[in-house]
């Protein structure tokens, strides 16, 4: 197998955010070029990554070695430790969910990959992972219920409305300093425009509009669709909107919980 220029993203802190997801999809951008190599993704100069990205890491790293043979590793710094504590690593050496390595910290969300049919593992996840982590034991129930119907039902979607046979990311990180959790779920399927376009009979046209309606209301709808270069930020009743650079086919829906 050959070997690749490794890829470093070009930015010194990596967070949740349209800046953070975009750099990172730079990587998918450069690498989706490649053939039957490996490449080195190197992260070890960065002040900070978000270890919940590890979820949109994955599954571009999961992509290129079935659809390029390219396979991936991770170089990454002493203080960088949580991906390993969280399981990127062990999934990058070929483990699964089964970490190789141990969360002393207790500030991980374990990366996590679930079969599309498989809910009630993910439901399993949701009890166990999620709303049994420390970080989360203060949310009431009453947001914990929302939360969780909301996950389920994006998972649901999944089978639903992508066509693909791809497992289901997802991986989360608790800062206990800063009182911030922060949760990503990633799929590689068709996405959402086509189906909502067709629902609406053309009044939603436009990728970033079909994501604000997508999670607006009780809207939803049954038909595939093709995702394109959306990513929106949802601020309270505020709507960010941004065109990504890089698209790749799929879905991530991220959240952050503050003072917690």
């Amino acid at each position: 197998m050959n070997i690749a220029e490794p890829y470093t993203l070009p930015l010194h802190s990596i967070g949740t955010s349209i800046y953070g997801v975009q750099a990172i999809l730079g990587f998918y951008n450069y690498a989706k070029g490649l053939q039957s190599t490996s490449l080195d993704f190197d992260i070890s100069s960065k002040i900070k990554v978000d270890a919940n990205l590890s979820a949109l890491i994955y599954a571009i790293c999961y992509k290129l070695k079935i659809e390029n043979d390219v396979s991936v590793n991770l170089v990454y710094n002493a203080n960088q430790n949580i991906f390993e504590r969280n399981g990127l690593v062990s999934h990058l050496q070929g483990y699964g969910n089964d970490n190789q390595y141990v969360d002393n910290r207790h500030s991980a969300i374990a990366l996590t990959t679930f079969d599309k049919l498989d809910e009630d593992e993910f439901c399993g996840y949701l009890r166990n992972e999620f709303f049994g982590h420390r970080g989360t034991a203060q949310i009431d129930k009453v947001t914990k219920d929302a939360l969780r119907d909301q996950y389920v039902e994006i998972f649901s979607n999944v089978e639903i409305h992508t066509n693909t046979d791809h497992p289901v990311f997802a991986c989360g990180q608790y800062f206990p300093h800063n009182g911030i959790l922060k949760f990503s779920l990633v799929d590689l399927g068709c996405g959402f425009l086509q189906p909502i376009q067709k629902f609406t009979e053309g009044q939603i046209n436009d990728d970033k509009s079909a994501l604000v309606w997508a999670t607006s209301d009780i809207n939803t709808t049954k038909d595939i669709s093709v995702f394109g270069p959306g990513y929106v930020n949802f601020i309270r009743d505020r709507t960010l909107e941004h065109d990504l650079q890089f698209p790749m086919q799929g879905a991530m829906a991220s959240i952050i919980m503050r003072g917690i």
